[in-house]
C-alpha cells in the first residue's frame, strides 16, 4: 500500500472517529507526501482537542514552516515551546528553539 492510499484509509477512520493521535499521524503523512497545509491542519486539529501534545505543536510548526509560512511557524514554535516547558519536554523544546532561532536568524 502506497503513502496516498494510507493517508486516504487513516482520513477516513478519523472522519468517523477523530483523535489527537490519528491526527498527528495524519499530519505526519501529510508532512511525508509534501501536504504541508494539510498537515497544520491535522496537526491545529489534534490540538484543539488536546493542547498539550508538545510533540503536535512542533510537527505543526514544521509544517507551516515546509509550506513558506513563516509567520505561523514562529507563532506555533513559540506557542509550543510554552506548553512542552510547562510539561517538562526539553526535548522538544531544544528542538522547537533551535527551528524558531533560524526562522529569526538568530
Amino acid at each position: 500500500m502506497d503513502l496516498n492510499e494510507k493517508i486516504t484509509q487513516l482520513e477516513a477512520l478519523l472522519e468517523a472517529d477523530p483523535d489527537p493521535t490519528g491526527l498527528f499521524m495524519l499530519g505526519k503523512m501529510y508532512i511525508d507526501a509534501g501536504r504541508y497545509s494539510d498537515a497544520a491542519d491535522a496537526l491545529h486539529r489534534a490540538l484543539e482537542m488536546k493542547p498539550d501534545y508538545s510533540a503536535a505543536w512542533k510537527l505543526a510548526g514544521d509544517a507551516w514552516r515546509k509550506a513558506g509560512d513563516n509567520d505561523k511557524a514562529r507563532e506555533t514554535y513559540r506557542k509550543g515551546i510554552e506548553v512542552a516547558n510547562a510539561r517538562g519536554d526539553l526535548q522538544t523544546v531544544r528542538e522547537m528553539t533551535a527551528f524558531l532561532n533560524k526562522l529569526e536568524g538568530a
